[in-house]
């Protein structure tokens, strides 16, 4: 009776202590069969990460008392088609996988973060993230990869390293302030480890949210600051929602990415439709382009989506991007300079 007694005792004390934390799994799967010409090759064959990047997250939360919380990520992304990290090689026609352009091949983790918030005094976040101020926090984007424009502006967000992030609580229940600063590894043009700090403001306001984000890099050079702005705008209609993302960067000469760059400038629009049956239309349209006209690209993405469930859904699209430009400019696909990259397939993804 006593071991009875004893055993229940030190299960209950286990499943308090186990209580306490969270631990959720969660991600995305993404796969389909699609067709690219990139204006001097062409490919057709299975594909990944089309709609959105496949990736898996864990989610860490536990409790501290008085309004304290901690949280955590450790977050991958990858290649379905062959189980490798999403940025490994890029340049081909057939390289459909690529999400950002940070060199995460390398990251065991795309995301490894940890963060102590209170719901009266806000949000400390540290680690390896994307900082809210590099692409207004997401607002004004919602079609996955579709409509993803990369490039010198970061209005698709890329983690960042050594990453520190102060965000307050909701203000007068419609404004939220972030503040943050990281450290970057030595760019190859400077050979300098730059320093990131952001600002970031986002308003909710019912149906429609806006968001402003500037980020500074600076090189500690006299000249080569990179300064890049970003501005997001959503609103949700009922009968359709509408998002725009409008980004500049200086063209900093210091960071080997905008080497000989004037001012840039990108710009995506997005139209989401829903329609009965679960089924829903996307359009989009992307536009970036620099004073040099060196850097000259504008395209549109259209697809018909079809949810299965909760957490399956199908869809058809088409793409295009033409680069007039000498410099390439990339979607969530390969570009190539002075070609147009057109894409049709169908996907699958889903969610667990």
């Amino acid at each position: 009776m006593k071991k009875h007694l004893i055993a229940a005792a030190l299960a209950g004390a286990f499943a308090a202590s186990a209580s306490a934390q969270n631990v959720t799994i969660s991600g995305t799967l993404d796969h389909g069969i699609a067709h690219q010409d990139n204006g001097t090759t062409t490919f057709t064959g299975t594909r990944g990460n089309m709609a959105t990047t496949s990736n898996i997250k864990f989610n860490v939360s536990e409790d501290l008392g008085g309004g304290l919380k901690f949280a955590a990520v450790l977050a991958q992304e990858f290649s379905i088609t062959d189980g490798g990290h999403s940025d490994t090689t890029a340049g081909t026609a057939a390289d459909y996988s690529l999400p950002g352009a940070n060199g995460r091949a390398l990251n065991s983790f795309q995301e490894s973060s940890m963060a102590l918030s209170h719901a009266e005094f806000g949000t400390v976040k540290f680690g390896h993230f994307a900082l809210a101020s590099r692409d207004a926090s997401g607002v004004g984007r919602f079609a996955g990869n579709l409509g993803r424009v990369s490039g010198a502006v970061r209005t698709n967000g890329d983690n960042v390293d050594g990453a520190v992030e102060y965000t307050t609580p909701k203000l007068a229940n419609v404004l939220t302030v972030a503040l943050s600063m990281a450290n970057q590894a030595a760019a190859a043009a400077s050979a300098t480890a730059p320093t990131d700090s952001g600002l970031f403001v986002r308003a909710d306001m019912g149906a429609f949210s806006a968001a402003v984000g500037q980020t500074k890099r600076d090189y500690g050079l006299t000249t080569g600051d990179n300064v890049e702005t970003v501005i997001g705008a959503q609103y949700d209609a009922g009968f359709a929602k509408f998002g725009l993302v409008r980004g500049t960067d200086n063209g900093a000469s210091a960071s080997s990415t905008n080497t000989s760059l004037s001012r840039l400038t990108a710009t995506s629009g997005q139209v989401l439709v829903p329609l009965s049956g679960g089924m829903s239309v996307l359009a989009g349209m992307q536009k970036i382009k620099n004073t040099a006209s060196t850097v000259d690209a504008s395209g549109y993405t259209l697809s018909l989506r079809k949810e299965l469930s909760k957490r399956t859904m199908v869809q058809l699209y088409t793409d295009s991007l033409d680069n007039k430009g000498s410099t390439a400019v990339s979607t969530y696909t390969t570009g190539a300079a002075t070609k147009k990259t057109s894409n049709t397939g169908v996907n699958v993804t889903h969610s667990f």
